[in-house]
């Protein structure tokens, strides 16, 4: 008897047609609503979030000849990037070969890739190598960018603290995070997990200098991006717009993003985006009902970051289909933290936590930084729906993004890995939202990880059989009887055993071995709605839950395991 053993019969024909059906109807509803409504403002490009992923991509955007606008739900700039202890993480840098330091984007791709994926399928490969590709070179945008607005050095090389003086952290003076002396370190990761001694260590970590002396930078760090919206906001390339968040994506009939419904003032304002929307709206740490839907584990734990990050953007996507991934990732602090900025910028930039009037920020215990789950993105920053195409118009990068390189705790790749992570995409999302065409929709492939085309199917002699195309269940007869069938869900195996009778086909019962609970997926499975969709549909034909494409991937794959058996 032949099994399924790879990921199932998932996206082709079967996922299409069911998915085209739910997300379709959202999109005409929506685009409706988009053709007969009259817009209160119009950009080209609208950026949803001014923290580094935002920044980036506007001022990206802004450089390639697009008009601008930044909306931002708080009443100040910076995110979580500039209230962060200072550090940008890249490779191949200025401030590394003036060092000494041997580095290149092949060694920081190997590393990210061993760091984030060992024992685990966090981050496709694509998307590590992208960004180690341009994290390097952010490293060095962002020093110029410093040097054109303030006339300073963005890292201090003289006080620079090479890996070879950093051992055992006894140079740096602060345990090793590189902050109190020193620009550049190896530090934020437990390098011996993977058999990297401390020595061994490329340090890669730069800290931004602080002028005054504070021992936290991310003010300084966050300082050039700033500088140089500011500057294009006086030469009328780029306009911000505070106390402004995000509500809802408006799409048209071929479901492109066209522009969004935001709240300002408690009023609602429709924003047209001829080019695109970027999301960059910073995740949902401080969001309890998203939390309750999709990480339960990290409901006990307040966050330090900003309080405004209740998942905005994450809805918004949802709403119109966009697929989400690695929703319940998060780092929990157990330890009290102390955080000490310049006081120069108390009233500049966003603060997560109240700050006194010395700088100083208190992180209690049993607190966490960003929830790590959010939207699929590709290469290009485009974001990915359920059904694995690109949604039209649709960029993100930072904390809104699932397909990142931050791991899970113990798998971390190293301090300023968030800012290089967010400025990387940010940029990429900038370039090509600057390329975009109203009213054109680019081609793209279908996102490989749900394209049918990468299923296998083996008899139980290893011999390869072919593909997801040679199970074809439309019109088939099947004989009286119980059956069961697996499929790999995102945690583990999924089984499905169904009874047939007089043609008609009844759920037995669903397992699971491995899914996240409180993601949509789960729920599905344990409240019964998966069973109701294969009655029925009377087979896999089912529709995609939002948020859990690998879950309901699993089920339809056991759906047609279980039948190919019952055949006649």
């Amino acid at each position: 008897m032949d099994k399924i053993t790879r990921r199932s019969f998932v996206s082709g024909a079967v996922a299409a047609g069911a998915v085209a059906a739910s997300v379709g109807a959202t999109h005409l509803a929506l685009a409706e609503q988009a053709s007969a409504q009259e817009w209160d403002d119009e950009c080209e490009v609208l950026v949803c979030g001014y923290g580094a992923a935002g920044a980036a991509c506007a001022i990206e955007a802004a450089d390639q000849g697009a008009s601008v606008l930044i909306i931002e739900k708080a009443a100040l700039p910076g995110g979580s990037m500039a209230r962060c202890g200072g550090a940008i993480m890249g490779s191949g840098t200025r401030v590394q070969k003036e060092l000494g330091v041997d580095d290149d984007s092949d060694k920081l791709f190997d590393w990210v890739n061993t760091c984030v994926n060992q024992n685990y399928e966090l981050c496709p490969q694509d998307i590590i190598r992208t960004y180690a590709d341009h994290a390097g070179e952010n490293v060095d945008w962002l020093m110029d960018l410093c040097e054109q607005y303030s006339g300073r050095e963005l890292f201090d090389v003289a006080m620079a603290v090479e890996n070879e003086g950093a051992k055992d952290n006894s140079a740096t003076g602060d345990n090793g995070n590189g902050v109190t002396s020193g620009c550049l370190n190896a530090v934020g990761c437990e390098y011996d997990k993977f058999g990297v001694s401390k020595e061994e260590a490329v340090p890669r970590s730069h800290w931004a200098y602080s002028p005054g002396g504070a021992p936290n930078s991310g003010p300084e760090l966050f300082d050039p991006l700033h500088d140089d919206i500011t500057a294009k906001q006086q030469e009328g390339l780029v306009r911000v717009e505070f106390g402004t968040a995000l509500k809802s994506l408006v799409t048209d009939d071929t479901g492109a993003v066209v522009g969004v419904v935001a709240v300002a003032d408690g009023s609602e304002v429709r924003i047209k985006a001829s080019r695109g929307v970027m999301l960059a709206t910073g995740g949902f740490c401080a969001a309890d009902d998203m939390k309750m839907r999709f990480c339960q584990e990290a409901l006990g734990y307040t966050t330090y970051m900003c309080y405004d990050c209740t998942g905005d953007g994450i809805k918004a996507a949802m709403e119109i289909g966009a697929d989400l991934t690695n929703m319940c990732n998060f780092y929990p602090i157990e330890v009290a933290q102390v955080y000490q900025y310049d006081t120069k910028y108390n009233d500049v930039y966003n603060s997560w936590l109240d700050m006194d009037e010395t700088g100083t920020m208190n992180v209690p215990a049993h607190n966490m930084a960003e929830c790590h789950g959010g939207v699929r993105i590709n290469v290009d920053a485009q974001v990915i729906g359920v059904d694995g195409n690109v949604i039209p118009h649709l960029y993100a990068s930072g904390n809104d993004v699932g397909t990142n390189i931050w791991g899970v705790p113990g798998n971390y790749p190293g301090c300023g890995c968030y800012v290089s992570f967010s400025i990387a995409f940010g940029r990429i999302a900038g370039a090509n939202l600057a390329g975009e065409q109203e009213g054109v929709n680019k081609k793209v492939d279908a996102d490989p990880y749900t394209a049918d085309d990468v299923v296998l199917y083996e008899s139980t002699d290893g011999e390869t059989k072919g593909s997801s195309s040679e199970v074809d269940l439309s019109g088939a007869a099947f004989a009286d009887g119980t059956y069961t069938g697996n499929g790999q869900g995102r945690g583990g195996n999924i089984g499905v055993t169904l009874t047939v009778k007089d043609g008609k086909i009844t759920v037995d019962k669903i397992t699971q071995d491995g899914e996240t609970q409180g993601i949509g997926g789960y729920e599905a499975i344990n409240d019964g709605t998966f069973a109701k969709q294969i009655e029925a549909a009377q087979g896999p034909d089912i529709d995609g839950i939002s948020g859990a494409t690998q879950t309901t991937d699993g089920v339809k794959e056991a759906v047609t395991d279980a039948l190919s058996q019952a055949v006649k």
